[in-house]
């Protein structure tokens, strides 16, 4: 009786082992009933963010490797010298020029101009990093903004902001340094694959956010203020779903399809009411790409977009 007993409880163990490692970028994929409880935690023991980053174009959000920073021009293929970027809205006859782009021979941006008035300038380090971006409204110099890095590529300063890391390399806090301010966000870690963000204004705490990753550096879960969010991942690191719920009620699901060579192809919003009542009011963007893999049109349109609204992106190369 003892023996089977231990297969018993030996076969119960795998068993929960197997399924715990199921891949978490996908563990709330097949989930059917949109309902707050099935949604549960995943911890990881042990996670070790590996030389995290803060992307200070993104409201300095934490990244879990410098290669989740976004960077425009790593969406670009080719050598691309100019996109220009057209618009065409319900109302209009023809599309208009909305902004354009001018990149050097290594894919950067060099400038953006929106509007025929706003630029945007920038310049790069030795190392091919974002050093300095200016932007200039009409002859009016609008702001100036200096960029840092240690030698992990993770940026130490940025404009009024300066960023600490500890032994390990891990970001813990980002702190501005204008004599009027203090405000500073704190990067908090456990032992495991969570990690806590913190806003503090004169030693009181203003907001928060909690960020949940997956095994493959994936964001699968994220808490702030009443929204939490559920994220998964194809097996090529491609997000496919995201569910959002706000007071633990079900708002939105937004899902996304790709083509064979990974651009994505659709976006679909849709609301829970409109799911729940089971109408097909959504919002969705549909994308096109050249030969060379770079955007070229965009359709916004859906029972839930005010207007279609068509985009245009014309592409020049060296």
């Amino acid at each position: 009786m003892k023996n089977i007993y231990l297969i018993f409880l030996l076969f119960f163990s795998l068993k929960f082992y197997s399924q715990n490692n199921i891949s978490s970028d996908s563990i709330y994929l097949n989930i059917d009933e949109f309902k707050f409880e099935n949604f549960k935690d995943v911890y990881i023991q042990g996670f070790s963010f590996q030389n995290p980053a803060i992307d200070v174009e993104m409201s300095m959000s934490f990244q879990p490797t410098i290669g989740h920073v976004f960077d425009g021009n790593k969406k670009i293929k080719g050598k691309v010298k100019k996109i220009s970027e057209y618009v065409k809205r319900s109302y209009d006859k023809e599309k208009k020029l909305d902004t354009y782009t001018l990149y050097n021979e290594n894919g950067q941006a060099t400038l953006k101009n929106e509007s025929g008035y706003i630029n945007t300038y920038f310049s790069y380090d030795s190392n091919k990093r974002l050093s300095k971006k200016i932007r200039v409204v009409r002859n009016d110099t609008i702001s100036k903004q200096i960029y840092e890095y240690n030698d992990k590529n993770q940026i130490v300063k940025y404009s009024e902001y300066i960023f600490e890391y500890d032994n390990e390399k891990k970001i813990i806090v980002a702190k501005n340094i204008n004599p009027n301010s203090k405000y500073k966000r704190k990067y908090i870690y456990n032992d495991n694959n969570v990690v806590r963000m913190e806003d503090w204004d004169n030693d009181k705490i203003i907001g928060s956010r909690e960020n949940v990753y997956s095994e493959n550096n994936n964001l699968i879960k994220e808490v702030f203020g009443d929204y939490i969010v559920f994220n998964s991942y194809n097996k090529h690191n491609q997000k496919i779903k995201s569910v959002t719920f706000i007071n633990k009620k079900l708002n939105n699901i937004r899902e996304f399809d790709y083509d064979e060579k990974g651009n994505i192809i659709l976006d679909k919003f849709q609301f829970a009411i409109d799911k729940k009542n089971g109408t097909k009011s959504e919002v969705t963007h549909q994308y096109k790409y050249d030969v060379v893999g770079n955007k070229i049109y965009d359709l916004n349109s859906g029972e839930n977009a005010k207007s279609p609204t068509e985009y245009f992106y014309e592409i020049e190369y060296y």
